[in-house]
């Protein structure tokens, strides 16, 4: 997976199915972030470019603050039974949603102690996800071709579309 910082300097961050992170930037040696269990199946830069999010295979959601320090430890979210296969920041950076192989999203507010703020189960593995520009809306893309909304401001949801086929990304407009 593969994810572009269009803050201030543009960086590449990468992740593979060994479970290697690495940043990179035009002209210079790749960074190795880290290695993290099993694998990474997304990863996701917060809007001011100063974190990066990465759904684990470990059911974990893992996010480093990005700086010239090197070797930060991530803070860790048990977020999924099995994979956690999806993840996307609210506009403002106050949120993360995290969307699982135990077909939950969850929403979470980083550096908190405790769990996630909302938990949605929809019941089949949710591989994408995205927050609308506003922050106001989610929506989360299933194995089984559906994709779901929510409104976060009154926490409605819907299903707005099934065509039977897995939903790998999805893009707000």
């Amino acid at each position: 997976c593969l994810a572009w910082r269009n803050q201030g300097e543009p960086l590449l961050a990468a992740g593979d199915e060994n479970g290697n992170i690495a940043i990179l930037k035009s002209g210079a040696p790749p960074r190795g972030l880290a290695n993290v269990p099993r694998g990474v199946q997304d990863l996701a830069w917060s809007p001011d470019g100063q974190s990066l999010a990465a759904a684990c295979t470990d059911g974990t959601v893992r996010i480093w603050a990005i700086s010239e320090a090197p070797d930060t430890e991530p803070e860790v979210l048990s977020a999924h039974k099995g994979s956690a296969l999806s993840v996307a920041w609210s506009a403002n950076g106050s949120r993360l949603a995290s969307g699982g192989y135990d077909g939950t999203v969850c929403i979470w507010r980083p550096s908190a102690a405790f769990g996630p703020m909302i938990t949605h189960d929809k019941g089949a593995p949710l591989h994408s996800l995205a927050v609308s520009e506003d922050g106001t809306r989610i929506a989360a893309g299933s194995q089984h071709g559906d994709i779901f909304t929510w409104d976060a401001g009154n926490n409605t949801n819907s299903t707005i579309w099934h065509d039977g086929s897995r939903v790998i990304c999805l893009a707000w407009q």
